[in-house]
């Protein structure tokens, strides 16, 4: 298990929230249709950190955002490009509880101030 807690995280800037919002407020229907997966819209600010090829944390805890998931992956919004190809998560469960997932990077291309990030489970 990956120690997200007593590790300080800096948290993203407001306005990276307000960026993920906007891109939930323009998505069209026709963008839905195009998904092999239903996707569900989800805003929430969840600690990431990069790992190496034996799965291990590799560098500094950071803050995404989460734009929308399904039940292969997730889209992120990060203030950088992440390099590494794989990502750890914290989630959280219906009833609070920390659900770690390792998800791998499939894009990571600046837009704007921001990175959006495509990963998978």
């Amino acid at each position: 298990m990956i120690d997200f807690v007593s590790r300080p995280i800096v948290p993203p800037p407001a306005a990276m929230a307000e960026y993920v919002a906007s891109l939930h407020a323009t998505e069209s229907a026709t963008d839905s249709e195009k998904r092999s997966r239903q996707r569900y819209q989800i805003l929430r600010e969840v600690p990431a950190v990069v790992l190496d090829d034996g799965f291990q944390p590799s560098g500094e805890l950071f803050l995404v955002i989460t734009r929308d998931i399904s039940t292969n992956g997730m889209s992120l919004v990060h203030t950088r490009a992440i390099e590494s190809g794989m990502l750890a998560l914290a989630l959280r469960g219906s009833r609070g509880e920390q659900i770690q997932v390792a998800m791998r990077v499939l894009r990571c291309r600046p837009l704007g101030d921001y990175c959006p990030v495509q990963a998978k489970f």
